[in-house]
């Protein structure tokens, strides 16, 4: 690092943002390169943005001069600070942008569930992805009801799944796709990862009944449970849309999924875009629906973070209506292969 000289200041907490972090190895070289500062402690690191989080005695402006610009992942990588801010923030939200999303989502999730044991309807709102779909969910749900895109999930990917892999099901919800897995992998292990807790507590009772005991239920927000490269496959059905910040997530299945280990996102896609009132409407929120990007953006933010494209299936179109205008949307599977490069086409069926 440069040599400045140092006045001491108090210990001030500070926000650091950057410019040029592309890839899980930027922000390893972030995070290696702040720790590094002289009278600095390292507290979080974004792992989407790499904005970072330290408490130092340097002043401000001392800092932006020794952060100027470092290595990222390479050498054709250079990293710069962009911004030097006091603050009083101790950690950053993982997935959910502030607390009251994953609170909306866990109270719409809970009256969902009390509704389908009631047997009035499987849907977690009026505007639900669970009713565009031509299936009766309630009729077939055989005490498990799917709040999912895309029913049965595993009857289209079966083809990836294998006899004792490891596999995770975040956003589990009642367990129904996590309990047809587990029978398919058998002796392999299942975990399923929800936020809501009625809805662990119920999957977890469900596997009971069934005599299923290769699965297990979780509840979290993120991803953390899992140890590092521990799974071979992680998949999502009706859940990327309801995170506001999919960069992360894409991050963290990165991290938790062995080489070569697949990412499956089951979904809704934008076929155009969305006004903000459409975004920020409750009910569609919680539906699944207005968190819903266009496929090449989440292959393109999937491919930066180190993946690349194994296999996408489009399995329906159709339009939702809000405000009296209508928007276009697609039902499709999106399947990612962890690989070791940051770009490129792996197999497009």
């Amino acid at each position: 690092m440069s040599e400045i000289n140092i006045t001491k200041n108090k210990l001030q907490r500070y926000l650091l943002k950057f410019d040029g972090v592309t890839c899980p190895g930027c922000v390893t070289a972030v995070k290696k390169t702040t720790s590094q500062l002289d009278e600095t402690k390292f507290v979080e690191i974004s792992e989407s943005s790499g904005d970072t989080i330290i408490t130092s005695s340097l002043w401000a402006n001392q800092i932006k001069f020794e952060l100027n610009e470092f290595e990222g992942c390479c050498s054709d990588c250079q990293i710069a600070i962009r911004e030097v801010e006091e603050t009083d923030l101790d950690t950053f939200e993982t997935l959910f942008e502030k607390p009251d999303d994953l609170e909306l989502v866990k109270k719409q999730y809970k009256i969902a569930l009390e509704r389908a044991l009631e047997g009035i309807e499987v849907a977690c709102s009026d505007n639900c992805v669970c009713k565009t779909t031509d299936v009766d969910r309630l009729s077939e749900s055989d005490g498990v009801a799917s709040f999912a895109s895309v029913y049965n999930l595993n009857e289209r990917i079966n083809s990836f799944l294998e006899q004792g892999m490891l596999i995770t099901d975040f956003g589990c919800g009642t367990g129904h796709d996590a309990i047809l897995t587990a029978e398919i992998v058998n002796p392999g292990i299942v975990t399923g990862i929800d936020v809501t807790p009625e809805m662990v507590k119920f999957a977890t009772e469900q596997a009971k009944l069934q005599g299923i005991n290769n699965v297990k239920f979780i509840e979290s927000f993120d991803l953390s449970p899992l140890e590092k490269e521990s799974q071979d496959v992680i998949y999502v059905n009706n859940v990327l849309n309801l995170l506001n910040d999919k960069s992360v997530f894409l991050l963290g299945a990165y991290e938790k999924l062995k080489l070569h280990g697949l990412l499956i996102i089951a979904d809704e896609f934008a076929l155009e875009e969305f006004p903000t009132e459409l975004r920020d409407d409750e009910s569609f929120q919680c539906g699944g629906i207005s968190g819903a990007e266009f496929v090449e953006n989440v292959e393109t933010m999937a491919i930066e973070h180190g993946f690349k494209i194994s296999h996408w299936e489009s399995i329906k179109e159709y339009d939702i209506e809000f405000n009296n205008e209508k928007y276009k949307l697609k039902t499709g599977i999106l399947i990612l292969q962890k690989s070791i490069g940051r770009s490129g086409i792996y197999q497009m069926n």
